[in-house]
């Protein structure tokens, strides 16, 4: 094994990126991707504001892997925006 990764992942466009406004973590090897939507709705004969808009949840699943040797500082970076 020569140590090196076979994914010339620094002269393309990664497959995802994650970022909170500061932070930016590019994933390149992206296996799987999946979103979800919830939604609730108030109960019936409720006043006020929250009667009006309803109540959603997004949820955004990735399953990816971390290449080249930057990869445990990416893994930092994505301990980072998970807390």
């Amino acid at each position: 094994m020569t140590g090196t990764s076979f994914l010339a992942y620094t002269s393309g466009v990664p497959s995802a990126v994650l970022s909170d406004g500061i932070l930016v973590i590019p994933l390149w090897v992206v296996g799987t991707m999946s979103i979800s939507e919830t939604y609730a709705l108030p109960p019936v004969g409720s006043t006020g504001h929250r009667a009006v808009s309803s109540v959603h949840d997004d949820t955004l699943t990735l399953g990816a892997s971390l290449v080249g040797p930057e990869r445990y500082g990416w893994k930092l970076g994505l301990e980072q925006l998970a807390e």
